[in-house]
């Protein structure tokens, strides 16, 4: 099989999670879904491996191929299965992202499975938005282990409606639901016309195909990550974790040997919190992966090979490997964050010249509901500053979802449209940046008006510890939020809070800078 053919295999199957896209946001419902773009697809073989992923987020795309061997080891499929789950503890995130899996067949073959991602803007849970901070999980929502929602593609109606019960607004629920299920009939005819076209409908030629995907990318992974660590072998570092008024250490020690690849030690890192802030394992691998990712060459083929050069350990139970009932809200926004800052900081001690200042570090998360349910839900995460690096621009990039989110900003003409709030001011946070020869971006600062009674939570981190500048360059500065009573009254509220606004009242959500790089 000559490496023209091998590439016009990776590169149809990644055009088909791409297209798997297009079609989830042309179709969703929710804001955060439709606008925002806050979903990911993939596809993997019959035995759960990644065969290719769009570039979407990449929390969701780190972690999926835990939930999708999970499925693969339990469940038996047939033509017209649906698979539902959002289980944390069983290959999940958190309990928003709800995954949409379907086998998928060519006559009694199946040639693999599709899936897709997508946070949703409630799940149920204490709090519109199902993002407040809980002790346990059992505050942050509906837990779905995986789950045959549909079979021979009717979708089973009782199963739904107990779902849809727990979620505010359910409609919405129910149309971004369908969303995923039009992409995944995308996944899947785009699926059986490669095996058709590219495989002349030949099963060996197909297994081939996807055994040569994996062992090249492999190849290359083992390769490039030799040329990283060929000045020094291992490579460590701490960072903090603002829990309420408390710090939680994130320690990892990085380490490569040819036979065992990249191994990723976090421990010594914090054991797990009576808060959302425990991450799960896959979520842990995710962060990793995607730190690897931007050190190795672009072209450099992404899929089950990739993954296979990377080991994660991490102690049972810790914040970076939860466990039940550990809550997770925050696990997958706020600590993959400083979970990707950790792992780029032991290996600026490896490859000082290649890798960047630590970015906003945090999705600043912002959701609301109203106490008029008629008015709805929305949940949204906001851009910071990028880190400093060196070769880049004199300024790093502002006002920018960084590192594990991938989303966009809500435009204010949605957000005005949709729900009864009016944006105030929405704009660069001039003097956040931290300056260096590379200096970082700055972050955002955003005002809204409510129109309605609401509730409104924050989950942020980078409040009390400012993200770090590399080589001479200085930190960016830490973010804020305040709340404005209807008379006019602010003040300063938790990084993580959830709070009763009367109508009238304002919020406003200031994001960090990133460091600067460079004296």
């Amino acid at each position: 099989m000559n490496p023209i053919k091998l590439s016009l295999l990776q590169e149809q199957l990644e055009g088909v999670a791409e297209i798997m896209g297009t079609a989830l946001a042309r179709s969703a419902f929710s804001p955060n879904i439709r606008v925002r773009l806050d979903f990911s697809c993939a596809l993997f073989n019959a035995s759960g491996e990644l065969l290719a992923q769009a570039a979407h987020i990449p929390v969701h795309l780190g972690s999926m191929p835990d939930q999708i061997k999970r499925l693969v080891q339990t469940q038996q499929f047939s033509p017209g299965d649906l698979f539902i789950a959002n289980d944390p503890y069983d290959g999940g995130t958190h309990l928003p992202d709800i995954t949409l899996m379907e086998p998928v067949f060519d006559q009694d073959l199946c040639l693999g499975v599709v899936a897709a991602r997508a946070h949703h803007a409630d799940v149920g849970g204490v709090a519109p938005g199902s993002m407040a901070s809980q002790p346990n999980v059992y505050g942050d929502g509906i837990r779905i282990p995986i789950l045959r929602i549909a079979k021979e593609g009717v979708w089973n109606p009782d199963l739904l409606k107990l779902l849809l019960t727990n979620m505010r607004s359910p409609v919405d629920r129910e149309g971004d639901l369908m969303a995923q299920q039009a992409a995944l009939h995308h996944g899947k005819l785009g699926l059986q016309r490669i095996f058709r076209d590219w495989a002349q409908g030949s099963r060996s030629l197909w297994a081939q195909g996807q055994s040569r995907l994996f062992e090249a990318a492999a190849t290359g992974t083992r390769k490039a990550l030799a040329a990283l660590f060929a000045q020094r072998s291992a490579g460590e570092w701490e960072e903090q974790l603002e829990i309420g008024p408390t710090l939680a250490p994130i320690r990892v020690r990085l380490a490569y040997s040819h036979a065992q690849g990249l191994l990723a030690d976090f421990a010594g890192t914090s054991g797990g919190v009576a808060a959302g802030f425990n991450a799960t394992l896959p979520v842990t691998r995710a962060a990793v992966c995607y730190v690897v990712r931007c050190l190795l060459p672009e072209k450099l083929p992404l899929n089950q090979g990739f993954l296979d050069c990377i080991q994660v350990l991490a102690p049972a139970g810790s914040l970076v490997a939860a466990r039940y009932p550990q809550a997770v809200a925050a696990g997958n926004v706020e600590t993959s964050q400083r979970i990707v800052d950790a792992v780029f900081g032991a290996f600026s001690e490896i490859i000082e010249e290649l890798v960047p200042a630590a970015s906003a570090g945090t999705m600043n998360n912002f959701s609301f509901g109203f106490t008029d349910p008629r008015f709805g839900v929305h949940y949204e995460t906001s851009g910071g500053g990028a880190g400093g690096s060196p070769g880049g621009p004199t300024r790093a990039a502002s006002a920018v979802q960084v590192h594990m989110t991938n989303t966009l900003s809500t435009p204010t003409e949605v957000l005005e449209e949709e729900f009864p709030v009016r944006v105030i001011r929405h704009q660069i946070r001039n003097d956040s940046g931290g300056l260096g020869k590379f200096s970082g971006g700055h972050g955002t600062l955003k005002e809204v008006l409510f129109l309605q009674d609401a509730q409104v939570t924050f989950m942020t981190t980078r409040r009390t510890t400012r993200p770090y500048g590399l080589q001479g360059g200085q930190p960016g500065r830490e973010g804020n939020q305040t709340v404005c009573s209807p008379e006019g009254d602010w003040q300063n509220v938790e990084a993580s809070s959830t709070h009763e606004l009367k109508a009238g009242s304002s919020v406003i959500l200031e994001t960090p800078g990133g460091g600067g790089w460079g004296s």
